[in-house]
């Protein structure tokens, strides 16, 4: 008898099963919003450039420190609704108004993505834009805060799920990026487009994966969109630096080998990032395009992006899937989450 009446006040409502997983599922999107909203404002505070709000909300529109001021407002909010589901009439109210402020925002990217698409602006194999997704959690989170909870403690099985629904999207929204971002091909005229690097084998050949990228900016050049293509990469393990041998497929595809710039030691996307930024400003190349596989583009914005260049993304036309790409998808699911939080560790 007491174990019964102790359930009935620690759930919300333990015989509605739909509406306690509305609740938490809500509850736990929330916190992931509200975290990862206030490590972005924190971390520009002590980093400049740090702030990755972009990934998920635009508000390129208005001045950044209200920008910023308005995403703390958010985050406490959604902080309150996780911790203490049964506010008060008023607070619940604002905590309703600031979610439907965010939807109209996520709704409105939404458009904007869709109207470049239908103006040419942009393409994209994966025409389902991250804001959509976002909508979605936000509508998630604005039914969750019409639930009226009284006087009732989170059960056992309520903070599992919210632990389970932060949990799935932390490891999900790094994925979704990488979709959704990673297939959107941002091609339009610039100074100059890079290659990143990739696998050369000892004979002096490009692997697949390579020659995929090599080739889509060789695409560029011929489509008058750059003028000059740059090469990244190390020395390799044959007796040809694996730049030359880039270099030399790039010429083999029409490429006047006066228009090709060489990084001899982008072992890295960092290394990559950190030695092209001189070579732009040596050159005076103002609007970048980078080229490389999907999976790898988020991780390459962002860390031109900390590095000072707004550089444009273009996916290297894949004539192949290649056979490690799941395993690729893992890797940069969890080198997204760490290149983005690198700056708070010192790592």
């Amino acid at each position: 008898m007491a174990d019964s009446k102790r359930n009935s006040q620690d759930d919300p409502n333990p015989r509605d099963w739909s509406t306690s997983l509305l609740l938490n599922i809500g509850r736990g999107l929330a916190l992931f919003l509200a975290a990862f909203s206030l490590l972005n404002v924190i971390g520009e505070l002590f980093h400049p450039g740090f702030d990755a709000s972009g990934w998920w909300l635009d508000t390129r529109s208005v001045p950044s420190f209200v920008s910023r001021t308005l995403i703390l407002v958010f985050a406490g909010l959604m902080f309150e609704f996780t911790r203490r589901p049964e506010s008060s009439r008023f607070l619940n109210r604002v905590q309703k108004m600031a979610v439907a402020g965010v939807l109209v925002v996520a709704v409105r990217d939404a458009w904007v993505f869709h109207s470049l698409i239908s103006q040419g602006a942009i393409t994209t194999q994966f025409p389902l834009p991250l804001s959509i997704i976002v909508a979605l959690l936000l509508l998630t989170i604005f039914g969750a805060l019409h639930i009226r909870v009284r006087g009732r403690r989170t059960s056992a099985r309520g903070k599992a799920m919210i632990f389970a629904a932060t949990v799935g999207c932390t490891v999900t929204f790094p994925m979704l990026q990488i979709h959704c971002f990673g297939w959107t091909d941002y091609r339009r005229p610039a100074n100059v487009a890079v290659v990143f690097e990739c696998k050369v084998y000892a004979s002096g050949n490009l692997s697949a994966a390579l020659s995929d990228r090599v080739r889509s900016a060789c695409e560029l050049y011929h489509q008058e969109l750059v003028g000059h293509l740059v090469m990244s990469r190390g020395p390799g393990q044959g007796n040809i630096h694996e730049t030359d041998a880039m270099r030399d497929f790039a010429v083999s595809l029409g490429i006047p080998p006066s228009r090709i710039l060489t990084d001899r030691s982008g072992l890295s996307t960092d290394e990559t990032v950190a030695k092209t930024v001189p070579l732009f400003r040596e050159h005076g190349f103002e609007r970048v395009l980078a080229v490389s596989h999907f999976f790898h583009l988020p991780r390459i914005k962002l860390t031109y992006h900390r590095a000072g260049v707004d550089d444009f993304t273009v996916p290297a036309r894949q004539q192949f899937q290649l056979p490690n790409e799941g395993f690729m998808l893992v890797r940069e699911t969890v080198a997204l989450w760490f290149y983005y939080a690198r700056p708070l560790t010192g790592l």
